[in-house]
């Protein structure tokens, strides 16, 4: 029913240990890996997939370790033959239980082209010869529900979380890495193709645990200061075919004129942008606006405002997804934590 694609970098000892997590659990589907390591990692990952063949369902592709994470999923994405996949990070773990929720929603509800649940991010150091777990906190995976491809956009610019880690229908997520190649690798392998998958149709989050990102110091993308970024040689022309490439696909999902769409685009991006520069203002010089001061004053009122803020978005509160409550028995989301956790401790 669901293929996981998971591409991979020189990072054979974390994806061993996610491969391990998925025998462990008995998941069943098929995992695709498209390997763009070098001889060293590879080798290391061959012998732990030859290890796991007897336990999962492994199709293992080598790729150029030149091509981009964007060429690498569109190439891995042909091979899909199941009506449902999700991409997943190989330092990341997707739970099947989660997984088997989001295909039963999308089974029942045909106008939805993707479905996650609760996200956790687990902060992690080397600790000699295994991993450390610093802490634990939520990971924003928010559903987008409203019925156009124009407002599903510009809610998803005017506050970002990630599009990646839902289970979508087959046909969507390739639309969402198929000729997105661009000079710019964050605008092509994040921003693009999460504004594809909003455009293409609505996604729902359900309340059942579903993923955790770690966070280390070996990954792959760091971003950049704003400013840089954007006065950076390859923004304006990746963000022509940005704006060329949704501008399109509104125009087509909504039924509008080019002109537009091309203006909805335009709020998105102006709405992302002030987003991002607020946010990056505020956390490089400390400037407080007015009800930022008030919430620092009032904690009462600034938790009551972000519940409201949570329930307008249908974010499950944060405080579920702490180490000291997902741990606890009583957790609805305990029994799909712990494995996750062992795993991450675990020494291979």
């Amino acid at each position: 029913m669901i293929t996981l694609a998971i591409p991979t970098l020189n990072r054979s000892d974390f994806l061993t240990k996610v491969l391990n997590y998925y025998a462990d659990t008995g998941y069943k589907h098929q995992i695709i890996i498209g390997d763009s390591s070098d001889d060293f990692h590879s080798e290391k990952l061959k012998i732990s997939i030859n290890e796991l063949r007897h336990r999962l369902n492994i199709v293992y592709r080598w790729y150029s370790p030149d091509i981009s994470v964007v060429k690498c999923l569109d190439s891995m994405l042909k091979d899909v033959i199941t009506p449902y996949a999700s991409v997943v990070g190989d330092d990341d773990f997707l739970v099947p239980n989660g997984l088997e929720k989001c295909i039963g929603f999308l089974e029942a509800h045909e106008d939805y082209t993707g479905a996650h649940g609760v996200g956790a991010r687990i902060f992690v150091s080397q600790s000699r010869s295994q991993l450390q777990v610093d802490g634990v906190y939520d990971y924003t995976l928010s559903p987008r529900e409203e019925e156009t491809a124009s407002e599903r956009l510009i809610r998803h610019m005017s506050n970002m979380s990630n599009r990646i880690f839902s289970v979508y229908r087959t046909n969507v997520l390739r639309k969402m890495f198929e000729n997105v190649e661009l000079p710019d690798h964050a605008i092509a392998s994040d921003l693009l193709p999460g504004c594809l998958s909003v455009v293409q149709g609505k996604t729902r989050k359900l309340d059942s645990f579903h993923m955790v990102h770690l966070v280390h110091t070996g990954q792959y993308m760091r971003h950049k200061d704003i400013y840089d970024w954007l006065t950076g040689p390859n923004w304006f022309p990746s963000y022509k075919l940005f704006s060329s490439i949704l501008s399109e696909e509104v125009s087509k999902k909504d039924n509008i004129a080019l002109d537009d769409s091309r203006l909805v685009v335009k709020q998105a991006l102006w709405a992302y942008l002030n987003y991002k520069f607020n946010n990056h203002f505020k956390n490089r010089y400390t400037v407080l606006t007015t009800k930022e001061k008030i919430k620092k004053r009032f904690p009462l009122l600034k938790k009551i405002l972000d519940k409201a803020r949570d329930k307008r978005d249908g974010i499950f509160p944060s405080s579920r997804t702490t180490l000291s409550a997902l741990s606890n028995p009583s957790s609805p989301y305990h029994d799909d934590f712990m494995p996750i956790y062992r795993s991450v401790l675990k020494k291979r």
